[in-house]
C-alpha cells in the first residue's frame, strides 16, 4: 500500500516537474498494536500538519481481482474490557454451587442481551446520529460483483447474520457493530475442575461510522 503511493508520486513529479500542492508523507508500522506513538509524532509536528486539507490512508484493500477499487471511508474503533466479580475466591461447586451468583452465568446473560433477534445492537443511543448511505451509494454498491452465498462459503458458514433489512456490504462497510472479541472465566485447562469462578471478563469492540458519538 505504501509503495503504490510512492510510485504514483514519483511518476507525477517526473511527468509534471513537481506537485500542485504540498504533500507530507507519514509512515508508521504500529497499526496492529494500536499505533501507540502516532499521536506523539502528530502532536510534535502540528505546525507542519495544521494546514492539511486531505488525509489519505493507504491501509485498504481491493474489492476483488480485476476490480479497480477506491476506498472512500473506513469505520472507526472503540474497545472496552469489563469484569464481573463474585466471591472473594473461586469456590467448589459441590460446597457452594447454587448459593451464590456465578459471574460466568451473569456475564453470558449480559452479553447475550447486547443484540436483539434482528441483529441490532440494544445499547441505548447506539444508532443515534448514524449517517445513512445515500441512494446513489447503494446503487453504486449494487453493481459490485458480490454474492452472499459465495461469501458465506468462503467464510465456511452456512448462512450470514447481521442487522436485519441491511445488505451484507452495507453491514460490512457502513453500519456500526458491537462484537465480543473474547470471554474469560473459570478453569480452562485440560480435563474437569468443578470450580465456581469468582471472576468473568469480556473484551468488546465497536466499529463506528460517521456522526456516531464514541
Amino acid at each position: 500500500q505504501v509503495h503504490c503511493h510512492l510510485a504514483a508520486l514519483t511518476a507525477w513529479k517526473e511527468i509534471n516537474g513537481g506537485f500542485p500542492c504540498r504533500i507530507t508523507l507519514l509512515l508508521e508500522g504500529e497499526e496492529e498494536i494500536g499505533s501507540p506513538n502516532l499521536l506523539t509524532v502528530v502532536n510534535a509536528k502540528q505546525d507542519r500538519l495544521k494546514d492539511a486539507k486531505v488525509l489519505l490512508i493507504s491501509d485498504t484493500n481491493i474489492f476483488a481481482d480485476g476490480v479497480p477499487s477506491i476506498t472512500y471511508g473506513l469505520r472507526g474503533l472503540v474497545g472496552v474490557e469489563f469484569a464481573l466479580h463474585g466471591a472473594k475466591t473461586d469456590l467448589h461447586s459441590r460446597m457452594y454451587g447454587g448459593t451464590v451468583a456465578n459471574p460466568a452465568h451473569a456475564l453470558c446473560d449480559m452479553v447475550g442481551k447486547l443484540h436483539d433477534a434482528q441483529g441490532r445492537v440494544t445499547v441505548p443511543g447506539f444508532y443515534d446520529h448514524v449517517l445513512a448511505l445515500t441512494e446513489a451509494e447503494r446503487a453504486m454498491w449494487r453493481t459490485l460483483p458480490h454474492d452472499d452465498a459465495k461469501y458465506a462459503a468462503e467464510l465456511g458458514v452456512k448462512e450470514l447474520f447481521g442487522e436485519a433489512g441491511v445488505s451484507t456490504l452495507e453491514r460490512k462497510w457502513a453500519r456500526p457493530t458491537l462484537e465480543i472479541n473474547g470471554l474469560t472465566s473459570g478453569y480452562q485447562g485440560e480435563g474437569s475442575k468443578t470450580v465456581l469462578p469468582n471472576r468473568a471478563s469480556a473484551k468488546i469492540t465497536c466499529r463506528l461510522v460517521p456522526n456516531q458519538d464514541a
